[in-house]
């Protein structure tokens, strides 16, 4: 997956998903950051 397509599915909190990509500088290319975000995105 890319980042646009993990974006496009977790759109309906988009904008604080972004910060966060950008606060903590995930890397779409690592799993373990990507896990991070799910999580993330799963607490909110």
């Amino acid at each position: 997956m890319n980042k646009k397509a993990i974006l496009d599915i977790l759109q309906d909190k988009q904008s604080t998903v972004k910060e966060f990509v950008e606060k903590e500088k995930i890397d779409f290319k690592d799993e373990a950051s990507v896990a991070k975000l799910l999580a993330y995105y799963d607490s909110l």
